[in-house]
């Protein structure tokens, strides 16, 4: 009896002895230790153990046990703390939610850098590809293409530049047009043309363009041999529509101030669009508006692949 009680202590020892050594393998191999510390007498062993499983109501149990005042402070310091980003990053996330139903983005995307800057390292992959998502959807500075069955319509935001260059706010696609052909310039004295030396010329009511000129109330471009565009001017807005060529059909408006957009089969203005710091804002002037399905009140800015329904017209958002 008295060589078993004197081997006891031994066999606690090289238990916790064990422990210690198993303590560096419980994050990675998810192998608890717990119980051997139980057994060795060690309730602050087995409270580090349950902290490394992530188990914290069990390691505050240990450390309780053991008396470990500070470390069961910190424990639970640390779980509040935890908790508060926890619905942090949840309300951030349903904000987000509820302002892009809004047809808010600008807010949406706000509260996705909240809810990454709140997330625990594990969760923020997931946040971070949600909000690059959501930046990629946005539309560049100054632009927006509505394409409904019939046609496309740009609006832009002055100056206006036409060329086959891909961030145009007309690119076009016939040959003989330049990357930078042309640009349309609003000041004072209201509309000019700048040519900016293209290869193949620009004509103005079949007079070559040269330098800058400013625009009549109404007339037709030639740009290079094929593509022919007719403009008007009425005060601050410019309305242009390709009439021959590769992209005939495709319109362009633009205005310094907010313009009243109709759809190519009808004359009615159905929306209204501005843009605030580049970014568009749509709002129906006299019907329900819908995106993508639901209803929303209010001045909305859509995106990249938003389906905007207003009467019988409906449009798909583009770049």
């Amino acid at each position: 009896m008295i060589q078993l009680l004197v081997f006891l202590p031994l066999v606690a020892a090289l238990v916790a002895g064990l422990g210690n050594r198993m303590i560096g393998d419980v994050a990675a191999k998810g192998v608890t230790t717990a119980a051997l510390f139980v057994s060795a007498g060690d309730a602050s062993g087995a409270g580090t153990c349950h902290e490394l499983l992530g188990s914290a109501v069990a390691a505050a149990e240990a450390y309780q046990s053991a008396g470990e005042v500070e470390r069961l402070e910190r424990l639970l310091d640390g779980e509040a703390d935890r908790r508060r980003r926890a619905v942090a990053v949840g309300e951030a996330v349903e904000e987000h939610r509820y302002r892009l139903r809004c047809g808010d983005p600008s807010g949406a995307l706000v509260a996705l850098e909240s809810a990454v800057a709140a997330a625990e390292t594990k969760e923020r992959p997931a946040l971070v590809m949600l909000r690059d998502e959501l930046v990629a959807r946005r539309l560049p500075p100054g632009r927006l293409t509505l394409t409904d069955d019939n046609a496309r319509i740009v609006v832009a935001q002055p100056p206006i530049t036409l060329g086959r260059n891909a961030d145009a706010s007309l690119s076009l696609r016939d040959t003989g047009i330049s990357r930078s052909h042309v640009e349309l310039h609003h000041g004072d004295d209201g509309w000019r043309l700048v040519e900016l030396g293209s290869k193949n010329g620009t004509t103005l009511g079949g007079v070559r363009v040269r330098g800058a000129l400013a625009l009549p109330t109404s007339g037709e471009l030639g740009l290079g041999d094929r593509c022919a565009v007719g403009f008007t001017v009425a005060g601050d807005r410019l309305a242009l529509a390709i009439v021959r060529g590769m992209d005939r059909g495709l319109r362009l408006i633009s205005s310094m101030g907010a313009m009243h957009i109709a759809a190519q089969s009808s004359s009615e203005a159905l929306v209204a669009l501005r843009f605030h710091k580049g970014a568009p804002r749509v709002r129906a002037i006299s019907h329900a508006l819908f995106v993508n399905g639901s209803s929303v009140s209010g001045e909305i800015e859509p995106l990249r692949g938003d389906v905007i329904e207003v009467a019988t017209v409906r449009w798909e958002v583009g770049a």
